[in-house]
């Protein structure tokens, strides 16, 4: 059960390109229980999502004056919405022409009479080519992506299966909320592990 716990937190969790204010919230359901729900948009990147939901559920643990948390349910609420964009054509013509003209004149005289004749021929020649190219219809999917969890808090270290708030908020708070937890170079320099953490909770 605490596999599929943490797969459906570390593996369903997608990105959310919104601000981490607009793309989480959270509802009490009991002194020690909450709801951390987590919304994206097709902009989304999946570590974010991850990290967007674990600081969100330590501010609400040290928020309520606890420490740890443990997840105790997990459900996704990605979305996948398909489009398929029309069959488009461009087509563009090119013309060219030339021509000739040629006059002839003749003349004769009779007496004091001059009579004459003048003809011209002209020749025109010209070509035209159009080219057309047709975009095929395109099929485009679009993830928002989505998670609600639900958590334990704890003021004494659980047993197993636990989170440590002071520690998320150490390493995320300052990049995703730095209104509240300000910017350092600690936070600058060094990279949450998730893998490490749910190897953790795996085996304590």
């Amino acid at each position: 059960m605490k596999k599929t716990i943490l797969g459906i937190v570390l593996l369903s969790l997608t990105a959310c390109a919104t601000s981490y204010e607009a793309g989480t919230e959270s509802q009490q359901y009991a002194d020690d229980v909450h709801r951390i729900s987590m919304r994206g948009n097709h902009f989304s990147d999946q570590s974010e999502a991850q990290e967007y939901a674990l600081l969100k559920a330590a501010e609400v643990t040290m928020d309520s004056g606890y420490r740890y948390f443990v997840i105790t349910n997990a459900q996704d609420k990605t979305k996948t919405r398909h489009y398929t964009s029309p069959e488009t054509t461009d087509s563009s013509t090119y013309s060219s022409a030339y021509g000739t003209s040629n006059t002839n004149l003749t003349a004769s005289l009779y007496g004091n009479t001059i009579t004459g004749n003048a003809t011209t021929n002209t020749q025109v020649y010209g070509n035209s080519t159009t080219t057309s190219t047709t975009k095929a219809a395109q099929l485009h999917t679009y993830v928002s992506p989505g998670v609600d969890v639900l958590i334990k808090t704890y003021k004494e270290k659980p047993s197993v299966g636990y989170f440590d708030s002071e520690q998320i908020t150490k390493y995320l708070g300052s990049k995703l909320n730095p209104d509240r937890w300000g910017k350092t170079a600690a936070t600058k320099k060094k990279k949450f592990n998730y893998k490490a953490l749910g190897k953790a909770m795996l085996t304590q």
